[in-house]
């Protein structure tokens, strides 16, 4: 199976720094930043796990940090023929402008989430996955005091061969068809625990290795069934504010997001 997921670790806008605050809001936005592509090699390390497929790194996986994604790089990623599977992963800055969902590369660069559409006409089946706002407004960042907290590494779940393929054989057998996931809904803010990075993305991936951990008689994760026990979590954790974010994906996902073998 030919496949390939691209991973891309946006920007925080730049903050209007007053004199006397300016070290300390550099160093704010240096920790986000740094969450943020600390966050993506989460996801990275999860995907080259046995429980994530053993995807291969640099063949399959194309992980680009802050700041060194740009439109020309992201766009060519996605020009392979005849690709089965194609995971697009964005986390970082995003809002409305004009009516469509703009996503932030790096300070002077953006991608429209129109031009992923390429996708669809590069490959069979694919999932796009946005981490980042969906409002009208440009948003800095809104902290919550969710108690999540990632893994020390994979190490358990080592890559094997016997994993990949088991991945691929579930991936095949599912129907050719194209889906995004958000982290929000629309109109509303992603939010971000800076001491622990995107929670969204951290909480799919949670997911993915407590499904893994326990004892049942399920060989695989779907995509629609992990989402539904992220959205059930986010549900759990209110923010102070009264506000909770709830994701927002085109339901039916059928693809695999986790396996055991």
């Amino acid at each position: 199976m030919k496949k390939k997921a691209i991973l891309v670790s946006g920007y925080h806008p730049k903050k209007d720094i007053e004199d006397n605050h300016a070290e300390e809001l550099l160093s704010e936005k240096m920790r986000i930043e740094l969450t943020i592509s600390g966050i993506m090699n989460y996801v990275q390390g999860f995907l080259q796990s046995s429980i994530g497929g053993s995807w291969i790194l640099d063949n399959e996986i194309k992980a680009y940090k802050t700041g060194m994604a740009n439109k020309e790089k992201v766009l060519n990623e996605l020009e392979l023929e005849g690709c089965d599977f194609i995971l697009f992963y964005f986390m970082g800055h995003s809002g409305i402008v004009n009516g469509e969902l703009v996503l932030g590369l790096s300070p002077n660069e953006n991608l429209l989430l129109s031009e992923l559409d390429l996708i669809k006409i590069k490959s069979k089946k694919s999932v796009v996955i946005i981490d980042g706002c969906r409002t009208t407004t440009l948003q800095e960042n809104s902290n919550g005091p969710y108690p999540i907290k990632v893994i020390n590494s994979f190490s358990e779940f080592k890559s094997t061969a016997e994993s990949r393929i088991t991945y691929d054989e579930h991936l095949s057998s599912v129907l050719n068809a194209h889906y995004k996931v958000f982290s929000t809904q629309s109109g509303t803010e992603a939010n971000i625990n800076i001491s622990q990075g995107h929670f969204f993305s951290v909480l799919l991936i949670n997911v993915a290795v407590e499904w893994a951990r326990k004892e049942n008689n399920f060989d695989i994760l779907r995509f629609n069934e992990a989402l539904e026990l992220v959205e059930k979590g986010l549900l759990e954790y209110p923010q102070e504010s009264g506000y909770c974010q709830v994701p927002d994906w085109e339901r039916g996902i059928d693809f695999p997001l986790a396996i055991k073998v």
